[in-house]
């Protein structure tokens, strides 16, 4: 069996959104008066997902990446308010598939990479999002940007692993635990 250090690769903090764009279209997701806030799906040919989030985010490129551990993703994408608050999402093809078998070595060794990445020792929770095996990891401080702070959430499907980063800044912070929220709940695989 392949270790499990082969299992998981990581992305975290400080990404920056340039090179804003359109997205797709749709309504969805509940606003706090009880009415339909508008949203937009995220749909990109690069990933295996899709999900909604906000109508007024932007769609975009990201540039610059603080921290990473494991290889290189073949795929970013994010959306957000501004370089600071947003939701990047990531993808990565594992050389071992994360099944059921091996989930335990999986989030043993996610809980590893993600607290040396942060420099504080961290314990993601399973969650269920979209049918896939999740884990999540909920207010993790980041360096950049000041003040800034990171749910992470890592999704498997065999061989290819998702992350969202939903990056935030204590002034848009409510705003994007939302906004992750929305994605979470709505995250399914793509058509």
């Amino acid at each position: 069996m392949k270790t499990a250090r082969r299992l998981v690769l990581v992305t975290v903090a400080v990404l920056l959104l340039a090179g804003c764009g359109g997205g797709g279209g749709g309504d969805g997701g509940a606003a706090g008066d009880g009415a339909k806030a508008k949203t937009k799906t995220f749909e990109d040919d690069r990933f295996g997902i899709t999900f909604e989030y906000p109508d007024d985010f932007r769609l975009g490129s990201v540039t610059d990446v603080q921290k990473t551990a494991g290889g290189s993703s073949t795929a970013d994408q994010g959306v957000g308010l501004d370089d600071d608050n947003a939701i990047f999402v990531s993808r990565y093809e594992l050389a071992t598939e994360v099944t059921e078998d091996n989930v335990d070595a999986a989030a043993a060794e996610l809980d590893g990479v993600v607290g040396d990445l942060v420099g504080t020792k961290l314990t993601g929770r399973r969650v269920d999002v979209g049918g896939l095996i999740a884990f999540r990891y909920d207010d993790v401080a980041v360096t950049q940007p000041a003040g800034g702070q990171s749910d992470l959430v890592f999704l498997f499907d065999g061989s290819t692993q998702y992350q969202l980063n939903c990056q935030s800044t204590a002034a848009h912070r409510s705003r994007m635990d939302d906004a992750c929220q929305l994605a979470v709940d709505t995250l399914e695989a793509a058509a």
